[in-house]
């Protein structure tokens, strides 16, 4: 049920409803600020295998681009980014995003 979870929380938090949005960020932030670097590894092994099983449906895919965005823009994903996790993380979110913005714009 992680998954299902976590998908549902990014969509509140990538989301453009200002009610769920303001308190779903803040709580996610604070979670993912807390956690060590190898459970941030694997939340963004979930948060790309999401983006894939998701790829094709902007209901779910864009607010999951829009809170790694925000996770990007609020450096808290920079101690996985800058440490030597066991993790293809960073290689694959990377290539996740373009395939994902190739699609839109091709379609």
């Amino acid at each position: 049920y992680r998954a299902h979870a976590l998908r549902g929380l990014c969509v509140s938090v990538g989301g453009l409803t200002e009610s769920t949005l303001r308190a779903s960020t803040f709580a996610f932030h604070k979670h993912v600020g807390e956690l060590p670097v190898d459970e941030l590894s694997h939340l963004v092994d979930d948060l790309v295998e999401l983006l894939s099983q998701h790829s094709t449906e902007p209901r779910v895919s864009l607010p999951l681009l829009r809170t790694l965005i925000q996770l990007l823009e609020t450096r808290l994903l920079d101690p996985l980014l800058q440490c030597n996790v066991s993790s293809n993380a960073s290689p694959e979110l990377i290539i996740r995003i373009r395939k994902h913005i190739k699609s839109s714009m091709a379609g």
